[in-house]
């Protein structure tokens, strides 16, 4: 029989052996014994399977909501990874179409594209995936339309994903790893992935909200998860790598909060003859806390002769009884904690499990920094933020390129038939993490007089793409020439260049007006002797 207490994985594998081979730190074994190290499966499939999963996450989300800073890092990354920048930017050879088609995504695709509303547009919905990516492992995107016909998509939690999700499975059924029935009959299945034999994703086992499901071809869905393993079928969440640390960091802040408001309370205890309260104070016995019936030594005390503790309820704070033997004393409570000892064991705790979802500790507490070490933290921080903006990229390319091709067909932008052209975008990213952002413009000012970076790379540090820099630097320098040569045609005077300058002066200095050119005189007289 199974010991009581203990949890294993209820999903069994052919031979009637667990799928669960513990992979990951889980809580489902006693956390205060020793932990060995036990022998794991061929394959991650099999390390981390159905169970796996809906435990992991179970856990990651309630610490994500409950732990602050846990919370606080995956938001901040995900926030600097998809800020306000990823409009949309065309990139192809018919300008007059291009200008058509970026109108249609700003104002009317990228608002709308998520079938819950405009509260959730493109980039919500780009950084809510994100988030997803580090507490669920993954999510899934499915490309759909309105009832007009108009491109949308819709978007679900790897929750609603496999027959982990709950309810009563529906449409084609998954038995043995095999899909039967359906477009899909034969495939094999993992966790709701339908794959090929290549291991490739085809389809996807999606729950609905009356708990049917509906298998969707890869061709209009999307599975997004960040890889860890090469021969994982789902996502990891990164929250999972350090989840015994954030549970035993959340375990000693409530106890040093504990501790904290008893001290701040000053707590007293009372040694009296028999250590009684007065009348209607609460008194915990052994049927309150089995764990006060043994004495130190092993002895075991029965009938009346149980141990109790009364304690009192005063304004600020407790006051606890003990039995003194008539040596009565009174003194308040000695608490030392939190010890700095603690705060830097609490620290180092902290680092580890926030390095675990590639964000890092200084970025949170911003007392902890020094100039040098600042630099490096935030080359590592962007260096998460990109790993993350790859992800994001091509799923925001399968958006765009979607919501243009749906467009078209549907009429809601005019049609380009020059090959590709209609799907050459490129995003706006927003701007990357910076110590000194003076001594950084300053560097980029030098390398691009060296030939070392490009326009394009350095309005990217600054969140802008370098065609929209472009279209309003021309915007305003055709309303500066207008404005200079009104400005010269009502006062002649005052020269076209002089007006350019009066406007828009790009130099520290002033512009010094060019020099008139000397005159032509008399040529030279005679020389000596009267000769030319």
């Amino acid at each position: 029989a199974r010991p009581i207490g203990t949890r294993q994985s209820s999903i069994l594998k052919p031979n009637g052996q667990p799928v669960s081979y513990f992979l990951y730190p889980s809580p489902r074994h006693n956390l205060r014994a020793y932990k060995p190290r036990y022998w794991l499966g061929a394959d991650t499939k099999t390390n981390f399977g159905e169970y796996d999963r809906w435990e992991a996450v179970n856990y990651c989300r309630q610490l994500y909501a409950q732990i602050d800073a846990l919370g606080a890092a995956v938001n901040q990354k995900n926030s600097w990874a998809f800020g306000d920048a990823w409009d949309a930017h065309y990139t192809g050879s018919n300008v007059k179409w291009g200008e058509e088609a970026s109108e249609f995504l700003k104002l009317q695709f990228f608002p709308m594209c998520n079938v819950r509303g405009e509260l959730y547009d493109l980039k919500r919905s780009l950084r809510l995936s994100g988030q997803a990516w580090d507490v669920d492992g993954d999510d899934a995107m499915l490309l759909t339309q309105s009832e007009s016909g108009f491109p949308q998509v819709a978007f679900y939690p790897g929750t609603r994903i496999g027959p982990s999700a709950g309810g009563t499975r529906g449409g084609a059924k998954m038995e043995g790893g095999t899909v039967e029935g359906g477009p899909f009959a034969g495939a094999k299945t993992f966790d709701g992935v339908i794959l090929d034999r290549n291991n490739r994703m085809i389809g996807l086992r999606i729950a609905k909200e009356d708990g049917t499901y509906q298998d969707v071809s890869s061709y209009s869905a999307d599975l997004g998860y960040e890889p860890t393993w090469v021969d994982q079928g789902r996502g990891i969440p990164l929250v999972l790598r350090s989840e015994l640390r954030w549970m035993n960091l959340q375990d000693i802040d409530e106890f040093l909060q504990r501790g904290m408001k008893r001290a701040a309370s000053i707590g007293l205890k009372f040694k009296t003859v028999g250590g009684e309260a007065k009348m209607g104070n609460q008194v915990i016995t052994v049927e309150d806390d089995l764990s006060i019936t043994n004495l130190p030594g092993g002895t075991n005390l029965v009938g009346t002769d149980k141990p109790r503790l009364a304690y009192e309820e005063i304004e600020g704070g407790e006051a606890y009884y003990f039995d003194a033997s008539a040596n009565e004393d009174v003194e308040a409570l000695d608490y030392k904690n939190p010890h700095p000892n603690t705060e830097k064991f609490i620290e180092r705790l902290t680092r580890g499990a926030l390095a675990s979802i590639g964000w890092l500790y200084e970025l949170l507490d911003l007392t902890s920094t020094v100039r040098a070490p600042t630099r490096l933290a935030c080359d590592i921080a962007n260096q998460s933020i990109w790993d993350r903006q790859s992800s994001g990229y091509r799923r925001w390319k399968r958006m765009v390129t979607y919501g243009i091709a749906k467009g078209m067909k549907e009429g809601f932008i005019s049609r380009n038939e020059v090959g590709i052209d209609p799907y050459l975008w490129e995003p706006g990213l927003p701007k990357v993490l910076s110590v000194d952002a003076g001594n950084d413009l300053a560097a980029a000012r030098e390398d691009l007089k060296m030939g070392m970076t490009s326009h394009r790379i350095e309005a990217q540090k600054r969140g802008y793409h370098r065609k929209e820099i472009e279209a309003d630097r021309l915007s305003e320098v055709r309303d500066l020439v207008a404005m200079a040569k009104q400005i010269h045609s009502e006062s002649p005077e005052v020269p076209f260049e002089r007006a350019m300058d009066l406007l828009e002066q790009r130099s520290p200095n002033p512009v010094m007006p060019p020099k008139p050119a000397p005159v032509a005189g008399p040529g030279p007289g005679p020389g000596p002797g009267g000769k030319a």
